[in-house]
């Protein structure tokens, strides 16, 4: 099975202010990384992708953008 082209991944990161979570669309983990931690200094912790089905009920405010994790889990608690 082929992996789809551009898929979202949910990121997180210790960026030195607490956990970070950001949702990126890439085709691949190594390039949502690349381009999630240009010009950052953020330790990486751990990344998971995120289903299509489930990619359709996320705004479109919270994709690409740094979530402080309080803000990622009531995302979560929102879309189910």
């Amino acid at each position: 099975m082929r992996a789809p082209r551009n898929r979202l991944w949910s990121l997180t990161y210790e960026t030195g202010e607490g956990l970070a979570v950001v949702l990126q669309p890439a085709g691949s983990l190594g390039y949502a990384r690349l381009t999630v931690e240009r010009g950052r200094d953020w330790a990486f912790q751990e990344a998971c992708p995120i289903d299509a089905k489930t990619a359709k009920t996320i705004p479109q405010s919270a994709i690409g953008n740094p979530l402080a994790l309080k803000q990622a889990e009531a995302l979560l608690k929102k879309i189910g």
